[in-house]
């Protein structure tokens, strides 16, 4: 817990939202036209 009495969530949880945030950021760009897998 963190000093605020907040979990932290464990590496498997962390992975799981990391890739819902990269997810979220892909969708967003792919609404303003940019295509996510052509980034380099």
């Amino acid at each position: 817990m963190t000093l605020e009495g907040e979990l932290i969530p464990n590496a498997e949880e962390q992975v799981v939202v990391a890739q819902e945030r990269a997810e979220k950021l892909a969708q967003r760009l792919r609404e303003l036209g940019v295509d996510p897998d052509e980034i380099v």
